[in-house]
């Protein structure tokens, strides 16, 4: 399984309701995207979050699948967006699988 994860750091004059309504798009496209098995959208509570205050975590069975979040129009609509808001993000991709290198 493939676990994206996205961390924002927001401007400061992005507005709290366009990052909710945005978030809860985001949510709304599991039943669009057949790839995506779960999603969550949230604040980050974390003391260690270095200004990072939200995350999203989308899971999908393979790579293809990830990418056929990343391209669906209705995602690209949303991040679009999301990305005129960001002051900074940070995204990681894993195979929860994968053997870990030693």
């Amino acid at each position: 399984m493939i676990a994206h994860c996205v961390l924002f750091k927001w401007k400061p004059d992005a507005p709290k309701e366009d990052i909710a309504r945005d978030f809860e798009e985001l949510r709304a496209l599991k039943p669009k995207i057949k790839s995506i098995r779960e999603i969550y959208c949230g604040e980050n509570f974390s003391q260690y979050g270095r200004g990072y205050t939200h995350a999203v975590i989308v899971f999908t069975d393979d790579i293809p699948g990830l990418d056929e979040f990343k391209n669906h129009p209705d995602h690209l609509v949303v991040a679009k967006r999301i990305l005129s808001m960001k002051e900074a993000l940070m995204s990681v991709d894993i195979d929860t699988e994968a053997p870990i290198e030693k």
